[in-house]
């Protein structure tokens, strides 16, 4: 296996025998590669994987444990860099001939227990004007480091998601004159609760059954679906004419060097945003954007449902005095909607908002209250 790109720390030779059996994977790859780098950038490459004690490792993952609590990590991603580390230990520890008298220092540390939902703090999101001043400075970096951004603030698309978008995910709206784009992605995994109060969710084009646990909970494969508006769909296709009509599996986002992006290069380029609009260079994480887009395009989904719903009553009113109530909610609705259709709307979720990030959504009401969305997206 020929690897170009070798990680701090380690040798060709040793890079090689961890990728083992992965030519295939270069998602994988990348991760690998990604996490490594990042445990030896780690106060000035204070560890080394090869030389680990297990009580290293538990420092690093405590400290990875309080990025969690500041808000810097989410706790998936969290999980995901433990996780990974403790996989890369035990490739590690099958290559003896390469690496003699290893031990897997992460082994026992992280235990594959249900995880328990983030606990998020005001801390947790980003000042909603900051957001507006990055949004503000956009326009003056090039088309395609805007179009990411945008993916993310309108979106709320993760940084992971929006690293491994491919011009094969996007398809043409058959229904939409003007050829709109619409956009296919996984979304992550929900996990359904054993609840007989409440009608149990059917395999469908959005969702895939993945497992059931011995106490009845059904673990989800999440689909989400994007459908942009004309003219957000015509600054996409700028980049690339035959998007929506191409099979083709190359990375949509591409750094300068035609390599595809990684969470360091994303976390470098919203740091320049946040210079250019006059921030602290970490005014705002990758992970906080998500978080901002997520709960922006959730609140736009769920007024768009209720005009509708409205809409549909207006003929059916049986007297003027319900038909001027049902216009007096028209009225309001459109009243909410407007100042987030200004925080940036290129597009609407098809049939329904991501159950994954549904649950997200739900966990922060839940434990800050429902206002604290629309404070969150500076709407309050």
């Amino acid at each position: 296996m020929t690897i170009t790109k070798i990680p701090l720390g380690l040798s060709a030779e040793q890079w090689n025998a961890i990728m083992d059996g992965l030519d295939s994977h270069p998602s994988t790859v990348n991760d690998y590669r990604k996490i490594i780098n990042l445990l030896h950038s780690y106060k000035n490459g204070k560890y080394h994987i090869i030389s680990m004690t297990h009580e290293e490792a538990r420092d690093y993952f405590k400290m990875l444990d309080e990025r969690v609590e500041d808000g810097a990590l989410s706790i998936n991603t969290c999980h995901r860099y433990q996780a990974t580390l403790r996989a890369i230990g035990s490739r590690i520890e099958n290559h003896p001939e390469v690496f003699p008298g290893y031990k897997n220092p992460f082994s026992g540390i992280l235990h594959n227990e249900v995880r328990s939902s983030t606990k998020y703090t005001e801390k947790t999101f980003a000042k909603a004007t900051d957001i507006r001043k990055m949004i503000g400075v956009l326009p003056g970096f090039p088309a395609e480091k805007q179009l990411l951004l945008e993916m993310m603030l309108y979106l709320g698309l993760r940084p992971k998601q929006v690293e491994n978008i491919r011009l094969s995910d996007f398809t043409v709206n058959p229904n939409s004159p003007d050829k709109e784009l619409i956009l296919t992605i996984p979304d992550g995994r929900y996990v359904e609760k054993n609840n007989r109060m409440t009608k149990p969710l059917q395999e469908s084009e959005l969702t895939k059954l993945r497992s059931t646990s011995l106490n009845g909970n059904r673990l989800w494969d999440v689909q989400a679906v994007f459908r942009f508006y004309a003219p957000f769909s015509n600054k996409l296709k700028a980049k690339h004419p035959d998007l929506g009509k191409t099979t083709n599996d190359a990375f949509y986002f591409e750094t300068s060097r035609h390599h595809p992006y990684t969470y360091r290069a994303l976390h470098h380029f919203v740091q320049e945003v946040c210079i250019k609009a006059g921030l602290d260079p970490n005014a705002v994480t990758p992970y906080q954007l998500s978080l901002f887009g997520s709960i922006n395009s959730y609140l736009l989904f769920s007024i768009l449902h209720d005009e509708q719903q409205l809409r549909k009553r207006l003929p059916k009113a049986k007297s003027r005095d319900e038909h001027n109530r049902i216009l007096g909610e028209l009225h309001d609705v459109n009243t909410r909607f407007l100042p987030l259709a200004n925080n940036g709307w290129i597009g609407c979720w098809v049939m329904e908002y991501p159950l994954s990030r549904e649950k997200i959504i739900n966990d922060i009401k839940a434990q800050l209250g429902r206002d604290f969305l629309l404070k969150a997206v500076g709407v309050d």
